[in-house]
């Protein structure tokens, strides 16, 4: 998880462990890439703020992706209007959740993102 600003840093961490999650928080795009490459095991799925400082959260993204292709990507914003290239990221498993959001928006935009692209396993009836 990537972002700048330590009380929200604290919550999504906070909030993502409470039911379960393993979270590597880091402060600054820079510090999210030293997680990724350091990391040995899978990395499912980043959240990631859009502003924040070296690197931003898109070209983040981009440079995880490149080492990690598999990793999915939540992004949260307030600016979501100023970057029209998100449009064509959601496009490719990219999800995006505006701020201010409570918990629990948080935890079910997770969980929806993680499902993406996952066939049904049961039968219906």
């Amino acid at each position: 998880m990537a972002e700048d600003n330590d009380n929200l840093r604290n919550l999504l961490q906070r909030t993502l462990e409470g039911v379960g999650f393993s979270v590597l928080p880091a402060a600054d795009g820079a510090e999210a890439l030293r997680f990724c490459q350091q990391h040995d095991g899978t990395i499912e799925l980043v959240v990631s703020d859009i502003v924040m400082p070296r690197p931003n959260g898109l070209e983040l993204s981009e440079r995880i992706r490149t080492a990690r292709p598999e990793t999915k990507f939540l992004f949260i914003t307030g600016f979501g209007d100023q970057f029209p290239e998100l449009r064509e990221l959601t496009k490719h498993g990219t999800t995006i959740l505006g701020k201010p959001f409570l918990p629990s928006e948080l935890l079910r935009k997770v969980e929806d993102t993680l499902n993406q692209g996952k066939g049904a396993t049961g039968t219906e009836g």
